[in-house]
C-alpha cells in the first residue's frame, strides 16, 4: 500500500494475499504434504473472501484497491492513485485463490471449497478491479479511473470543459482498456499454470502486423504505450 504501486511489479510485502509461502500457479500446495497445502490453499481462501467482504465505505479508513496479483486492468488504477499521491491498500490476489482453485483442481473438476465461499463470490459483481473508500464501492477499471481521476483532478475540470473534452477523455480510456485488455491477453501471468506461455514469436507477429496496418496518428501512439 502506498505511491510505490506505480511500479508494475510491485509487490506488497503488507499485502496478507502475497505472504510468503502463499499457493501461486507456481506454487500452489504451499508446504507440506498436499493434504496440508490443500488445507493451507482453503484457509487462505476463506481469509481473503473475509476481508473482500469486510470493504465497505463504512469500514475502511482509506481507499482499498484489490485485483489479480497480475500487471493487467489493475495497474493503470494504482497508477493514477500513486500519480495522484493517496494512499491506499493494495490488494493483491493469486488468480488461484481469487477462483478458489487450483491449476490441477480445474482439470480434475473439482473444488477444494463451495464456488459461495470463495473470494470471487465475496464482491458485488464478482468481478475485479474493486474500488472503495469512505465515499463508493467500485468496479470496473474504467468507472474507477474516472472517478479517481474527477477526485483528484486528474480528469478534465467540468466547470471549464466543453461536452467533446469530456468525450475525448472517455475516447482515450476506452482505447487504453481496449489495448490493454484484448492485443497480447492480460492473463498470461496465470495462463502459464493452464495452458503454457505463447511463444515469443506469436507477440513478435502480432505487433508487427499491427505496426504495418497503422503506420501513424493515434494508432502509432498506441503500439508505442503497449
Amino acid at each position: 500500500s502506498s505511491t510505490e504501486a506505480f511500479h508494475p511489479r510491485k509487490r506488497m510485502s503488507s499485502d496478507a494475499s502475497n505472504a510468503q509461502g502463499a499457493p501461486t500457479p507456481e506454487n500452489e500446495s504451499g508446504t507440506g504434504t498436499d493434504e496440508a497445502g490443500t488445507v493451507e490453499f482453503v484457509s487462505q481462501c476463506m481469509a481473503t473472501a473475509a476481508r473482500l467482504r469486510a470493504l465497505s465505505p463504512s469500514t475502511v479508513t482509506r481507499p482499498a484497491f484489490v485485483y489479480l496479483d497480475i500487471i493487467g486492468l489493475g495497474w493503470p488504477c494504482r497508477a493514477a492513485l500513486s500519480v495522484a499521491g493517496v494512499e491506499f491498500d493494495d490488494i493483491r490476489v493469486p488468480l488461484a485463490v481469487w477462483m478458489g482453485m487450483r491449476a490441477r483442481d480445474f482439470v480434475a473438476g473439482t473444488r477444494p471449497l463451495p464456488y459461495d465461499e470463495s473470494p470471487k463470490a465475496a464482491t458485488r459483481t464478482k468481478h475485479v478491479p474493486f474500488y472503495c473508500d469512505q465515499e463508493v464501492e467500485l468496479q470496473h477499471s474504467t468507472v474507477i479511473l474516472r472517478y479517481i481521476g474527477r477526485k483528484h483532478g486528474l480528469w478534465c475540470d467540468p466547470a471549464s470543459a466543453s461536452p467533446l473534452d469530456e468525450l475525448r477523455m472517455e475516447e482515450v480510456l476506452a482505447h487504453t482498456y481496449d489495448m490493454l485488455f484484448h492485443y497480447t491477453g492480460i492473463f498470461q501471468h496465470n495462463q502459464k499454470a493452464l495452458y503454457g506461455m505463447k511463444p515469443e514469436a506469436y507477440h513478435r507477429a502480432q505487433l508487427e502486423q499491427f505496426n504495418a496496418e497503422h503506420t501513424g496518428g493515434y494508432h502509432k501512439n498506441l503500439l508505442v504505450l503497449q
